[in-house]
């Protein structure tokens, strides 16, 4: 009865590393990634952390903003505000390439201010290596970190950044 009673206990060890050891796996591969809604815009891919998204628009629901500064694509609402739709290309300056094919808008939100995205293309929401997300040597305003999604390069918006940039901030003129 010993012999039989050290195997099933021997077995029953076994099983629960075997199941403790998949558990462990199962959270090391949760965190391994982070979630992050990517989009195109110009050819360049894009990620924001899916913790700022807020909307998902279509593009033709977006209204024309007359006399606006380039970068400024429209407006579209949503909750009964106004929302701004920016073009990121433009607002930094990076090179734009191809004919523009505006088919989303993605609106994020920080600190109770909101602001729409322009997108050639929505990606929806993806799981991005953590290994892979890097700092960039040169950070260029809310692109401070970039990351490596199916062997292309995406760039990473930190939104509290991009908030802060100073043509989304004019300085108003004082009353007189």
């Amino acid at each position: 009865m010993t012999v039989f009673r050290e195997k099933r206990e021997a077995r029953s060890r076994e099983l629960l590393r075997e199941r403790a050891l998949k558990i462990a796996g199962a959270r090391s591969l949760v965190s391994l990634t982070e979630p992050f809604a990517l989009f195109r815009r110009s050819h360049q891919l894009f990620g924001i952390p899916l913790t700022s998204l807020r909307f998902s628009w279509r593009a033709d629901r977006m209204m024309e903003v007359p006399g606006a500064q380039g970068f400024i694509m429209g407006a579209v609402t949503a909750d009964a505000a106004l929302i701004t739709v920016v073009d990121l290309v433009a607002l930094y300056g990076l090179p734009m390439t191809g004919i523009a094919d505006l088919k989303g808008v993605l609106v994020v939100e920080s600190s109770s201010r909101r602001l729409g995205l322009a997108c050639d293309a929505v990606l929806g929401a993806q799981p991005v290596e953590t290994e892979s997300i890097l700092p960039l040597p040169t950070p260029l305003g809310a692109f401070v970190r970039s990351a490596r999604f199916r062997g292309e390069s995406v760039q990473l918006i930190e939104i509290p950044i991009l908030f802060q940039h100073a043509k989304l901030n004019p300085v108003r003129s004082r009353g007189r």
